[in-house]
Formats: structure tokens, sequence, C-alpha cells
């Protein structure tokens, strides 16, 4: 019963999280600021999400998991509820950094918990699920803006996704049961601090990490580029760059239907390597400028790609310390938003001074050499046993 519960937290809290997106100009026109500053609220929802991963894993493996899960959805659909309703821009804006720590607590919570319940194939499987339903519910959040805030107003947008996350808790609080009791030191900063030397002595802990900052940054850094490249070859705009991200999303989606089979097909290591260079692959032939329409089906193969070898990394981070899973999966996250927000500046200096053709000639190989190093690596550590 806790899966089907586990995959409504990840779609609650990413509408949650991504539903203003698409209303910057309305916002922006109800506070009488510029469309420039209101863009900001999606940098006030990933920061903290990001920050909030290294002192969530710890507190989930020290208090539980289900408790971090449901404190952080009901604070998650406080904070929903109160942008809902503040009349400054500014109570926007807090209410929009407590929404990104508290959805913080959940997604890769929610990974932890399944890596504790299930093993090998079906553990892996239901953390790409996870992922998918994530995805989802970022889909249908804008979707559901874009469409609904002529009749609801912005506020009212946000009202439904609060109510969408209060069911999600109130099904948190009946439906999980609670932990079974267990002696434990007083939680303190050095066990945090503790919890991280242990995890870091595992040379498998700084591949997993290394990897997936790298290779979040190469692909969610491109993505703010898309339009700007799209302009420079005459080749569209933003509608088309939307379209272009959707097929990304496509892709991912694919990949999470039929992970079942693939997982059947193919071990880490391999998934690591295929998925770096079908993704490596699609970022070159981002890079020849074909037509928007050929881009988004280009797009669907990077996401694909990039779940693939994502997967992998995940279900390594899963196999790094049963009693420290938690923090595991949360500086995992913490490793991949880093390289997400962080990787968009190079991208702004690197363009301008080679070029977009090289540029993302040049990302495309540092993600398959990432790739390919990190497969045998795990390939490797698998053998030793280390």
């Amino acid at each position: 019963m806790i899966y089907p519960l586990l995959l409504l937290f990840g779609f609650s809290s990413a509408i949650a999280q991504r539903s203003l997106d698409p209303l910057t100009v309305t916002i922006a026109r109800d506070f009488a600021m510029a469309p420039e500053t209101v863009a900001l609220l999606s940098t006030a929802v990933a920061v903290p999400f990001a920050l909030a991963q290294p002192i969530l894993g710890p507190l989930g493996d020290h208090f539980g998991k289900e408790r971090v899960i449901k404190a952080a959805l009901w604070l998650l659909a406080a904070s929903v509820f109160i942008g809902a309703f503040v009349p400054v821009f500014a109570g926007l804006v807090l209410s929009r950094i407590v929404t990104g720590a508290a959805s913080g607590g959940i997604i890769p919570i929610s990974q932890a918990i399944l890596g504790d319940l299930y093993t090998g194939h079906k553990r892996m499987v239901c953390i790409a699920r996870v992922t998918m339903a994530a995805f989802i519910g970022q889909l249908a959040g804008a979707s559901f803006a874009g469409l609904t805030v002529e009749t609801l107003g912005w506020r009212g947008v946000m009202i439904a996704g609060g109510i969408v996350v209060v069911l999600a808790a109130l099904l948190a609080n009946f439906k999980i049961p609670k932990p079974a009791p267990r002696a434990r030191k007083p939680f303190s900063l050095g066990t945090v601090l503790s919890n991280y030397r242990e995890l870091f002595r595992m040379p498998r802990a700084w591949a997993c990490y290394l990897t997936g900052f790298t290779q979040s940054g190469i692909v969610f850094g491109l993505l703010p580029f898309i339009a700007y490249l799209l302009e420079r070859q005459n080749n569209g705009g933003p509608r088309e760059a939307g379209l272009i991200i959707t097929g990304y999303c496509v892709g991912s989606l694919i990949f999470a239907l039929g992970a079942s089979r693939i997982l059947r097909l193919m071990k880490r290591p391999h998934m690591l390597i295929s998925g770096a260079i079908i993704t490596a692959g699609g970022m070159v032939f981002f890079a020849m400028g074909f037509h928007w329409l050929v881009q988004i089906g280009i797009f669907a193969v990077v996401g694909f790609g990039f779940f693939l070898q994502h997967n992998a990394i995940q279900g390594e981070v899963s196999d790094l310390s049963e009693d420290l899973r938690a923090s595991a999966y949360s500086f995992h996250a913490f490793a991949f938003c880093v390289g997400a927000a962080t990787a968009p500046v190079v991208y702004g200096l690197s363009i301008p001074a080679i070029g977009a053709r090289a540029t993302l000639l040049a990302a495309a190989t540092v993600f398959c050499i990432t790739g390919i190093v990190s497969g045998t690596l795990f390939s490797w550590f698998h053998r030793r046993g280390i």
C-alpha cells in the first residue's frame, strides 16, 4: 500500500513546486513587478530544495523516514496555502522558499523508503516510477495553471495545488504506519557529520555524487538556453523550446514505463554507459541545428538516455548503506541540484566565448566520458565487493 502513496506524494510535491512557472507575467501584473524579478520564484524553490538535503536525510535516518515525509507534506501544504493569500510579493517569495525546503523532504526520502522495501530489479523499477510521477506532476501542474489561470487567477491555482497536497498529507497520516521505536542517541550536528563521514569513506559514494553533479548539470543546465539557441538559428522561440523540453519529459516517461524490461536485460554499469552514449549522441544531433520538430524527437532520445543512466546511479546510491539510506539519497539530490544550478553559468560563459555548437559538442563529450568512466568504475567496484 505504501508504494502507490509514494507515487502520489511525488506527484503532489511536483505540482506544488512547478505550478507557478507559467504564471510569471500574471503574477508580475498583479504585484506591479518586472517579470524578470517574478521569474526568480523558481530559484526561490530550487535553492532551498537543494540546501535542505544534507539535513533532511540524516533526520530521516534518525527519526524515521515516514515521520519526515508526513511533516514535509504538512509543511508543504501550509506554505502553498499561505502563498495563495499573501498581500505582498516578499511574502510570496518566503512561502516559495518554504515550499522548496519542504519538497526536499518528499521525493528523495520516498526513494530511500523504496530502497528499504524492495531489492534489486523491483527497487529500481519503483524508483524510476516515483521519478516518473514527479515529472507527470510537473507537467500537470504547469498545464493546469496555464489552462485555468484566466478562470481561477494565480491564487486559485495555488489553492487547487494546496488541496492536492493536503489530501496527500491526510493519506500519509492515516495510511503510513509509524516506524518501530528504536534506541538512538540524541540528534545533533555531530550525528549529521558522522553520517556523512561514514558515507564518504566509500569510493562508490564519491562516484555516485560526482556523476550526478556532472551529468545533471550538463543536461539541466542546457534547458534554459534552448529558446535562445533556437532564436539564434531562426528556428523558433519560447513556444518551440517548451515543446522540445516536453520531448525530454516524454523520453523520461518512456524509460519509466519500459524500466522493468530494460532492467531485466541490462546491468547497472551497462545502463550507465549506454545511457551516457545515447544522451551524448542526442546532444550532438541537437548541436547540428535541425528543424525544431526534429529537435522534439532528439530531446525524447536525450530524456530516455539520461534517465537510463540516472536510474543506474540511483540504484547505486540505494546500495551505499542500509542504515544511512535517507542520507545517501538526500546528498545525491543535493549534488544533482547543485550541478543543475551551477551549469547554466558555465553555458552562459562558454556559448559567447567559443560558440553554441562547440559548447554543445564539448558538453556531450564530457557527458559521454563521465558515463563511460563511471560505468567502468562501478563494474570494478562490484567485482571487488567495494
